[in-house]
Parts: structure tokens; sequence; C-alpha cells
């Protein structure tokens, strides 16, 4: 799916997601535009997460990829991978961001607790 940020005409980024089935969801509703976003925050209920991890790389966009985000093919971007894990350690969600290289911006802050 291509995300866009409220405004902006050019695409932000390119977002594939993998979803591990369970009971109780309606995996055909995925397939629905409007529907699966829904889905998507039922399945990864925050009950039941206990783990994400991300990793970032740099890549460059190939031809059809650069196509759909609006820029020419070799331009530099950065693929987000996050992989979401239950409290037993199975993955539920697995979620592929290409994002192009000029509208990405990564913030992390890091707090030191005493005690």
């Amino acid at each position: 799916m291509l995300r866009h940020q409220v405004g902006h005409p050019d695409p932000l980024a390119l977002t594939e997601v993998y979803v591990i089935p369970r009971r109780g969801i309606d995996v055909k509703r995925l397939l629905d535009p409007a529907e699966a976003v829904y889905v998507l925050v039922r399945m990864v209920d925050v009950y039941l997460l206990a783990r994400v991890e991300q990793t970032f790389t740099a890549t460059v966009l190939d031809a059809r990829t650069a196509a759909r985000l609006r820029v020419k093919a070799g331009t530099a971007a950065l693929v987000a991978t996050r992989r979401f894990f239950d409290a037993e350690g199975r993955l539920i969600v697995l979620a592929v961001s290409t994002h192009r290289g000029d509208r990405f911006a990564y913030t992390s802050v890091l707090t030191r607790e005493t005690g």
C-alpha cells in the first residue's frame, strides 16, 4: 500500500504487510482497503504484543518501486522492516516499508533512569 502524508501529494512510503492468520480473524477482510487497517489493528492487539523488532537498511530503488514512489530509479531509499511478536515469541505481523530518501526522518529518545 502507498502511504501519504496529509496535505502532501507525493507518496511517503510503500508498505507491504504480511500477516500470520490466527483464529477469529477474517483474513479475507485484509483484501478490502476500507477494512484492512481495522483488521490489522485487531491482529496486533497491544495486549498480545510483547516485542517489536525494527531493522533499518539503506538501498537504491529499482524502476518499479521508484515509479510508485514518484522518484527516479536508483534514488536512495530507506527500508524499515518491523516484526511484531506475541508473548510466546510467535511472529504476528511482518511489515516492510520502503521510504523515499528525501521523505524519511527517524528520531530516537533514550532516557537514563536512576535508581
